[in-house]
């Protein structure tokens, strides 16, 4: 089995409680790992962002994790791609980069308990700056494909559920 497909597996096994059964295919494998290889991410890496990037989309069609053939596809790869350009942040200072970061698992968090993924809702335990909130939050709207409009959490929130409805 392919090393890419053993990264996968033992993340499904970890987090999803389950087994991936699928066939393999080394051809397919060899191809995505060049490709995984490319964006410069370790396998681990790959399948932890690859599979939670599609998990709410997984989880609305019934799945019990994000399918092979979903975390490999095309749409994965463009998924991925803008996921590390908003991390890189590259001309942002290291304090200010830090506090985007916070700021935005802040805001996806907060995102899952107002849809209902989470039971409990985050504690925003860490005062960050206007321009980390700004910044946080205009990645989040990116992400989400909603206009940039306000810092306010609660209304992201809802232009979130709005769009793409209530996992």
């Amino acid at each position: 089995m392919h090393p890419l497909k053993k990264a996968y597996n033992a993340y499904i096994q970890a987090h999803y409680d389950g087994a991936y059964d699928g066939k393999e295919d080394e051809e397919k494998a060899e191809a995505v790992a060049q490709r995984v290889h490319k964006l410069g991410l370790s396998y681990d890496q790959f399948a932890e962002l690859a599979c939670s990037l599609w998990d709410r989309w997984a989880t609305q069609k019934g799945w019990k994790y994000p399918l092979w053939n979903v975390i490999t596809s095309d749409a994965s790869f463009d998924r991925i791609e803008k996921f590390l350009d908003y991390a890189q942040v590259l001309d942002t200072p290291n304090e200010l980069r830090e506090e985007i970061f916070y700021e935005q698992a802040y805001i996806l968090d907060y995102i899952d308990w107002w849809m209902g993924v989470r039971d409990v809702q985050p504690d925003h335990e860490l005062h960050v700056s206007m321009s980390a909130k700004i910044g946080a939050t205009e990645r989040v709207c990116e992400q989400y494909g909603i206009p940039f409009i306000t810092t306010d959490v609660n209304f992201i929130a809802s232009q979130v559920e709005d769009l793409h409805g209530n996992c």
